[in-house]
């Protein structure tokens, strides 16, 4: 087979598969083109960015002369074009910025056509969350009632930029990343999720924003070549907070397997609280209009004191433990011996109600066979009848005790 099908189940396996088969076996000739094939190729596209001509200029040979080794040509390299879509994004290059041009559907006011103007809004790296939030919204709406809404929704989002922060890590001593994230009834998040149908409570939403928060940290740590020095988090939710940071209480399932991950990828001290005005998140869990998302500066930029020197943020305020009335916290289970009046002997017991003496040492014997089997994995467990043995063992037992409670004196003078 010397063609590949475009468009089989398996292509993009296998072309994948080809060019790093490709990037190994020359791995030593071009190091740096070999590991640009194993991190920055998706499909049959090559994506990546420098600093300087220069090293643009020799990541385009090395990695041309890289596939010509496996008898591929790399081609259709942007010299003059000042805008291109990339992966279904619209990348200015004059500008250094990511461009989205979107006009919907204005008379959409069915589920299909209300369907098909949401799709068209293709963000999959969430800079347009606000705007697909309101969007999902109306779909939600649709579903839950069970009716279709005559309503229209607005109609477009002209020339959205957003500009690119590509700095050289060598300029940057001390490398922050900071993930928001926020709830509210209809949706939340880092990047925008619509709340489902079954009702949660707030916290409990706000719990899952923080596990969206973290995963996207996971994931641009993944992605970037830039060592990051420090990570914050920060949720304008004291009751997440408070989880997170507990030493001390226990949760119910649904809250107890979130803060789980949460510390499994995460330390407590980088979970911080934030007020809700200060929270970039916000737009993200509420939701903004097309008209609104355009004017925006905070959602793009930031906020202005985020852009200002450490100590003029906001103070970090050290939270107590969660209240025992939380419905999220677990009632304690108390572990403990109880001492009281000593307990009869419970082998003189059985031996003073029953008569038969072969029906005594046969319960004995059960009972010491259940004692040994509770000690063993259960493929180790003695299932055979009680025999003479075990009979034996039950009476040797019963005359020891026997001895121990009539002796006990002696017996502890014989220990001292």
């Amino acid at each position: 087979m010397q063609r590949q099908i475009f468009g089989s189940v398996s292509s993009p396996f296998l072309c994948s598969q080809v060019l790093r088969h490709i990037a190994d076996l020359h791995h030593e000739e071009f190091s740096e083109a070999a590991e640009r094939v194993y991190k920055n190729f998706y499909v049959d596209n090559l994506l990546d960015s420098f600093y300087t001509e220069e090293e643009a200029s020799r990541a385009v040979k090395d990695s041309t002369a890289l596939l010509k080794k496996g008898g591929f040509h790399l081609n259709q390299w942007p010299e003059d074009l000042p805008t291109e879509r990339t992966l279904g994004v619209l990348y200015d290059s004059e500008s250094d910025s990511f461009i989205f041009d979107v006009k919907t559907d204005v008379k959409a006011s069915t589920k299909r056509r209300i369907l098909r103007a949401v799709s068209t809004l293709y963000d999959p790296l969430g800079f347009l969350s606000p705007v697909i939030l309101s969007a999902k919204r109306i779909l939600q709406e649709f579903w839950l009632v069970g009716v279709d809404l005559d309503e229209q929704v607005p109609n477009q989002l002209e020339a959205f930029k957003i500009p690119r922060a590509l700095t050289s890590s060598s300029d940057i001593q001390d490398i922050q990343l900071h993930a928001f994230c926020d709830a509210f009834t209809v949706g939340f998040g880092s990047l925008s999720r619509v709340a489902p149908l079954r009702p949660l409570t707030v916290p409990k939403l706000e719990l899952q924003g923080a596990v969206v928060a973290l995963r996207l940290v996971k994931f641009v740590q993944s992605t970037l070549r830039i060592p990051i020095n420090q990570i914050i988090y920060l949720s304008d939710s004291k009751t997440v907070v408070q989880w997170i940071a507990s030493k001390t209480c226990r949760f119910q399932t649904f809250v107890a397997n979130r803060i789980s991950e949460i510390l499994e990828h995460s330390q407590p001290t980088e979970s911080r609280h934030v007020t809700g005005i200060e929270n970039l998140a916000d737009e993200c869990s509420r939701g903004l209009f097309p008209d609104e998302m355009m004017g925006n500066y905070r959602w793009v930029n930031g906020k202005d004191i985020w852009q200002q020197e450490e100590n003029a943020w906001p103070i970090t305020i050290k939270l107590p433990e969660p209240s025992v009335e939380d419905p999220e916290v677990s009632a304690t289970n108390w572990i403990g011996l109880v001492y009281g009046l000593a307990e009869e002997n419970r082998l003189i017991s059985l031996l003073e109600r029953n008569s038969n003496y072969d029906v005594v040492m046969r319960i004995v014997a059960w009972i010491l066979r259940f004692i040994s089997n509770s000690k063993l994995k259960l493929l180790d467990h003695v299932k055979s009848r009680i025999g003479v043995k075990c009979i034996q063992h039950a009476a040797n037992h019963c005359i020891k005790s026997a001895q121990l409670e009539k002796y006990s004196k002696k017996n502890r003078g014989f220990k001292e």
